[in-house]
């Protein structure tokens, strides 16, 4: 973890000069703006996939691919558009082989593998979430959008371990709510399993809302490494890192936030500016000597990387865990 700053230690270090009050919503705000602002110490770590059938899907923790090699080679990285590109390759289907590209297929899936046998699906969850409700959006075996009796979209279903299963057959999963209720989480490690039994994902206590970014591969039979930008979570927990990890840096987003409520719009900015220079001088004093050389087409990714932590990511592979 490219952090040694917990919940716990923000709250001692910045709690005297800005109170308790909303301290954690404050915190996440901060955290969140400045994780979309850059690629700071922390927020890029690797992913590795021994192989793909198709497609891979990024952990949740994962917000989009920066760099990839395939077999150790460099390769390039598309957009959703790079499909529609006149003179370019069109839709390619997954099940050719590797065309020496990622292309980006979006954010949003909320299964990390897709359902291969249509029916209704397993939800295995642990004792201590029994009674919490999940709701599972999709469509049906006749492609059909499924509603509960009440006529709400999805099936709202309540989690008895070690499993249960839907009443409804499933033959895509469009969206999860665990639990529809914001302010009530599953405090366990949760599984979904398709008709055939078939893992489809397995989800994080607090992994309320799980979406996924998917990267078409085509069948690749060589490991796949990527270097990701980390999305930003909500801490919740006074044990949780905080990323970024950088006193200064928070100290001057609080500031911000409070010029911010209080219609100082001026000041606001001087404050967010002066966080991120903070953040431009820790990452030049972790870069060191190395000077970011690599360089990306406009329409992929860009920006230069630190940080050397992997995780296993989703693939109709097997993945490799590097820690």
């Amino acid at each position: 973890m490219n952090t040694m700053l917990t919940v716990a230690d923000a709250r001692a270090a910045l709690e005297p000069d800005f109170g308790a009050t909303g301290f954690l919503q404050i915190l996440n705000e901060v955290c969140q703006r400045y994780i979309q602002s850059g690629k700071w110490q922390g927020a890029v770590l690797e992913v590795d996939f021994q192989n793909a059938d198709g497609y891979v899907s990024l952990p949740y923790e994962f917000e989009s691919v920066l760099a990839a090699t395939y077999d150790k080679a460099p390769i390039q990285t598309y957009t959703q558009f790079h499909t529609y590109v006149i003179n370019g390759p069109g839709e390619v289907q997954q099940s050719l082989n590797w065309p020496g590209v990622l292309i980006d297929l979006g954010d949003g899936f909320a299964t990390a593998l897709n359902i291969q046998t249509t029916g209704v699906l397993k939800i295995v969850t642990d004792a201590a979430d029994n009674g919490k409700t999940i709701r599972l959006f999709g469509l049906d075996q006749n492609g059909l959008q499924i509603f509960g009796s009440d006529g709400i979209p999805g099936e709202l279903v309540t989690c008895t371990a070690p499993f249960v299963n839907t009443t409804h057959q499933f033959s895509v999963v469009t969206g999860i709510q665990a639990t529809p209720d914001p302010a009530v989480v599953m405090t366990k490690f949760w599984s979904l399993y398709d008709a055939g039994n078939n893992l489809l994902s397995t989800y994080y206590p607090g992994e309320s809302r799980p979406t996924y970014r998917r990267y078409q591969t085509n069948q690749a039979d060589k490991a796949i490494r990527l270097i990701c930008q980390r999305r930003f979570i909500p801490m919740r927990n006074e044990s949780d890192w905080v990323i970024p990890g950088n006193i200064p840096a928070l100290r001057s987003g609080f500031w911000a936030w409070k010029f911010e409520n209080g219609s100082d719009v001026q000041m606001a900015e001087g404050a967010w500016n002066k966080g991120l220079s903070w953040l431009n001088n820790e990452a030049k004093s972790s870069r060191g000597g190395a000077i970011p050389s690599t360089s990306f087409i406009n329409w992929g990714i860009m920006g230069g990387c630190f940080g050397n932590f992997g995780y296993g990511g989703y693939s109709n592979g097997p993945a490799i865990v590097t820690m």
